[in-house]
């Protein structure tokens, strides 16, 4: 078809810039799928290890770690200090960095982690006096306690040092790293887990008081139903 007088002809790309382009195309599809592909490298590397055998120091037998269909471990051990080390170390590689911030919580040393934002709750737990609790329960714990306390320290140290290099993304981010675990550590978490438990109950105890004293006993049932019998 002839071109109308006055109207500049249409231009094809140059072949040079066609092939640039595609290049470009290609280059940006690669970069695309190579990130994918890493951020997910970056995640299953930290997830654990659901089958095989896992050489654990500090173990004296075997152990066996079952998972039923919920995911929910199952540990069957010869001694009581080994089945405390394989729970910790499954504990770890499950939940490791939940762990820790829970412990830093009792501790009062999120702002390790988190900076400034965390220095007002770390002040106010230590205020609260959880970590002096856990160091004065752990002062007065009997010997077979505090061996089973020791022995899952152990098992969670275990999984931390065979795994610097695959551990939960959310370290990566802060650019952090756990610092091993102790005794005082799990009462720390356990006191932390009291202490937020207790506070969920008693807001709930409140605000049922406060419903019963405006509403009617049905209003309060739906408002606030209470779990089924059994």
């Amino acid at each position: 078809m002839a071109t109308p007088a006055g109207t500049p002809a249409a231009r094809r790309p140059h072949p040079a810039l066609r092939r640039a382009l595609r290049i470009t195309a290609v280059l940006l599809v690669l970069l695309v799928l190579g990130g994918a592909a890493f951020g997910y490298w970056l995640v299953a590397r930290a997830q654990p290890t659901l089958d095989g055998t896992v050489r654990v120091p500090g173990l004296t037998a075997p152990v066996s770690v079952v998972r039923d269909a919920s995911g929910i471990p199952h540990i069957t051990a010869r001694t009581a200090h080994d089945l405390y080390l394989a729970q910790g170390y499954v504990h770890a590689q499950d939940r490791l960095w939940e762990m820790d911030v829970f412990r830093r919580a009792g501790s009062g040393r999120l702002a390790e982690l988190f900076g400034a934002p965390g220095v007002a709750l770390d002040r106010a737990l230590r205020i609260l006096g959880l970590n002096r609790i856990a160091a004065a329960s752990l002062a007065a714990t009997p010997p077979d306690a505090r061996a089973a306390l020791d022995a899952y320290a152990a098992g969670v140290n275990a999984f931390i040092a065979g795994h610097r290099d695959a551990l939960p993304l959310e370290y990566l981010i802060l650019g952090a790293t756990p610092a091993p675990w102790t005794a005082e550590d799990s009462l720390a978490f356990g006191a932390y887990q009291a202490f937020n438990q207790n506070n969920a109950g008693m807001v709930s105890e409140l605000l049922t008081a406060d419903l019963q004293a405006h509403t009617t006993p049905a209003t309060l049932a739906q408002l606030m139903p209470l779990y089924p019998a059994g």
